[in-house]
């Protein structure tokens, strides 16, 4: 078990990892039951100690350690030599931390570890970050597709805490990759290189159609489709949930499924345009009528402050 322990632990390079090591190396020492000797001089354990701690650092180290008797002077001379809690590292991590951005990662959960790690990194070194502003952090960094997310977050009342957000942003891409049926993370970043003519004929024959249930194209292209392509679109209405019970129709209401505005007051419209749908399938999944599509000017309120923001093509 120690043996197989030890080769999991990554060597002690330097400042670059000191951090992961020693917290690595200190539990494993507790698994081996010599933790002690890194605190206090005198016990039995102490050789046996220093050679399990001497095993997991690189060997280019060894010319700084050969003079070290006992594992807390070795884990004292180690610590003393990379553990870097000083202002340049502190300035270091807080600039990663500030620039860690979700579209430059492959996935949620690795935009989310990589943000909550350096965050725990510079806790480390002393500079404290409150929970609130690291849960902030972790929104600051999403890209603006995720505005209504952002917004339906500020409504709800929630907590503004890490593990708030970060349950929050970890659920979204579950729940999108279940809805959409593919293995493609909440953020696209890579680009994947293109398939052959070839492969793309081999694979779109074994394909089946959602729409007729055929063999040998995509939904999209499907011939039944041209039978429609004179129908005007037909948007899915998704209600907010409200938690109060209470309904207005002179409010406005945050859904982030909802495929288009909507209101039951015509005589809002600053400006008519031209109606694309004819109708809307609502929750039980009837159909209603619309009856004109136009702009409309709201009114929100932040603090103190009033702003006028026009909303378009609401039906």
């Amino acid at each position: 078990m120690s043996n197989s322990l030890i080769s999991s632990i990554p060597k002690l390079k330097g400042r670059e990892n000191y951090e992961d090591w020693a917290f690595a190396v200190e539990n494993f020492l507790i698994l081996e039951g010599v933790q002690q000797c890194i605190k206090s001089e005198g016990d039995t354990n102490d050789l046996k100690a220093k050679a399990k701690i001497i095993l997991t650092i690189d060997p280019s180290l060894y010319v700084h350690i050969k003079n070290e008797l006992t594992a807390k002077g070795l884990w004292t001379k180690l610590k003393k030599l990379f553990d870097d809690n000083g202002f340049t590292r502190r300035i270091g991590l807080l600039r990663n931390l500030i620039s860690i951005r979700g579209e430059n990662c492959e996935s949620m959960s690795q935009y989310v570890t990589s943000l909550l790690e350096t965050s725990q990194r510079l806790n480390n070194t002393g500079f404290k970050i409150s929970d609130e502003w690291i849960g902030s952090l972790l929104l600051a960094g999403l890209s603006k597709k995720f505005e209504p997310m952002i917004m339906a977050v500020e409504h709800s009342g929630i907590e503004l805490t890490a593990d708030a957000i970060k349950s929050k942003l970890l659920d979204m891409e579950d729940g999108s990759e279940v809805r959409s049926g593919s293995t493609q993370n909440a953020f696209a970043t890579k680009h994947k290189k293109q398939t052959s003519v070839s492969n793309v004929k081999s694979n779109v024959a074994n394909v089946r159609c959602y729409k007729c249930k055929q063999l040998g194209h995509y939904m999209n292209k499907c011939s039944e489709n041209t039978n429609n392509t004179q129908k005007k679109k037909e948007f899915n209405a998704f209600s907010a949930v409200f938690l109060s019970g209470s309904f207005s129709q002179t409010d406005w209401y945050v859904d982030s499924g909802a495929s288009c505005h909507l209101t039951s007051k015509k005589d809002w419209f600053t400006k008519t345009s031209k109606q694309q749908v004819d109708k809307i399938v609502i929750a039980d999944k009837s159909a209603i009528p619309v009856q004109g599509c136009g702009d409309i000017q709201i009114t929100t309120v932040v603090g103190d402050i009033e702003y006028e923001i026009p909303v378009k093509e609401v039906l």
